[in-house]
């Protein structure tokens, strides 16, 4: 796919990458799960609200092994933490002018790969290093945003 001239916001983005991955079910975007109180009792839960399918589960299931693969041996290598399998994509984007080489760099991953629990996306506008076009950036951050994040998530190493 060629994004250069696609407009959308992060939250449509990994929102839209989470149905793909998912099974195919897009859920409309919320923050909280539950809201509690000073005691720590649940005041309100907000259910997850169905939207539509996106793609069959049979697609969802081909696509998280083309971004594991990505992970394993592609473009997102550098995004792998060890002990987790992953999937993952990256993006380049070339900023106008194209002659001023500019690039709008990103990541978008999600662990487990089999049956994902954690999203993250990654944007890095114009790393401030002289060959700014490529990936590598963004999935660099996301390995050690994820590295962090994951044992606090509850999501242990399965190797």
């Amino acid at each position: 796919a060629f994004g250069q001239g696609f407009t959308c916001t992060m939250i449509q983005e990994i929102n839209a990458m989470c149905s793909v991955i998912n099974g195919g079910s897009y859920y409309q975007p919320h923050l909280v799960t539950e809201i509690r109180d000073s005691n720590g009792s649940t005041v309100k839960k907000i259910d997850p609200i169905l939207m539509k399918q996106t793609v069959s589960s049979e697609i969802s299931t081909d696509i998280r092994s083309y971004m594991e693969a990505s992970v394993q041996e592609g473009t997102s290598r550098t995004s792998k933490v060890e002990g987790y399998s992953s999937g993952g994509k990256t993006g380049t984007a070339e900023k106008r002018p194209v002659s001023a080489k500019k690039y709008l760099v990103s990541f978008i991953g999600c662990v487990p790969a089999e049956d994902p629990d954690v999203a993250i996306y990654v944007i890095i506008d114009e790393p401030k290093v002289k060959d700014q076009a490529h990936s590598t950036y963004a999935t660099e951050f996301a390995s050690k945003i994820m590295k962090k994040v994951l044992p606090f998530l509850g999501q242990y190493p399965s190797k």
